[in-house]
């Protein structure tokens, strides 16, 4: 039977405020939660998905994360899934499988994935939908860890010990995980470990094998960029950089040698920048020479 309280929550899902839409979600996921727990074969709930499918493509990220939580809880209530598709894949299929994926946010994207994985669990016939599910898995399979290396990075050198400490934990537990999903690739460099070098130009921790991979494949992105604002013409670009350098190079270890053209030519433009703090820049240049 439709409540008319919870159609007209189901009307202001469209409203212009966000925190209403957000308020009528909740009243629509308790509505389906308690629907779904008491077995009630007469609640309409296939008649609200297209309503809460295009709260997937809300304007505001916390409601869209609460959307994918909503329509979850929808797909495990209704008896059948293949009846709520048609409204529901468009909206992530929009998002996640088109080249320029739509919305910035890592953990809303892997939400919506494990969103659409629930309605394979359900064993529905998807032939339907053959182009939407490749589209999206094809856009989003891409490795996304290079990603994360300038905010990681940038943070070793950042003015707070907090930050420090806290981006040393988030480097580890990156390295780890992706060391962890890329077993068979690196077995070999984990086995054949040379160990650590005879010395450590910052005096830091070792960095673990995967933090070393990630570097080591976005080295000839990261260098050429970091040698050229030794040169900038905001002095602040200027002094960020020659910090980071030396970073890399503890990533890098031996594999230094291959960017040697890079950062020899790098660090004399910037000795040689009129405006480049020349004790600072020397001070990094003879750690990363050591």
């Amino acid at each position: 039977m439709r409540d008319p309280k919870l159609d007209r929550n189901l009307v202001l899902l469209a409203a212009d405020d966000r925190f209403v839409r957000r308020n009528a979600l909740k009243v629509v996921q308790t509505a389906i939660k308690h629907a779904g727990k008491s077995n009630c074969e007469d609640f309409p709930l296939a008649v609200y998905v297209s309503h809460l499918s295009l709260s997937l493509n809300d304007t505001a990220e916390v409601n869209r994360k609460l959307a994918v939580v909503v329509n979850k809880d929808l797909i495990d209530a209704v008896p059948s899934v293949s009846v709520i598709l048609p409204s529901l894949l468009p909206a992530p299929t929009k998002r996640l499988g088109q080249k320029g994926v739509i919305g910035p946010s890592e953990e809303l994207r892997l939400e919506t994935l494990r969103l659409l994985k629930t309605v394979l669990d359900k064993s529905v016939d998807v032939n339907p939908y053959v182009d939407d599910y490749p589209s999206i898995f094809r856009v989003t399979i891409s490795d996304a860890f290079y990603e994360l290396l300038p905010l990681i990075l940038s943070g070793f050198t950042d003015d707070s010990e907090e930050i420090r400490g806290l981006t040393a934990d988030s480097s580890h537990d990156v390295g780890l995980e992706f060391e962890k999903e890329s077993e068979e690739q690196l077995k070999d460099k984990v086995d054949f470990d040379k160990g650590p070098p005879l010395h450590c130009s910052l005096g830091c921790k070792r960095p673990v094998v995967g933090c070393r991979e990630l570097v080591y494949r976005s080295a000839s992105r990261l260098l050429p960029a970091l040698c050229r604002d030794l040169s900038d013409w905001q002095e602040a670009t200027r002094t960020k950089a020659p910090a980071l350098l030396p970073i890399l190079v503890v990533h890098l270890e031996e594999s230094t040698t291959q960017h040697t053209q890079h950062l020899i030519t790098g660090l004399t433009t910037g000795l040689a920048y009129s405006f480049t703090p020349h004790v600072d820049l020397t001070r990094y240049f003879g750690a990363i020479c050591e």
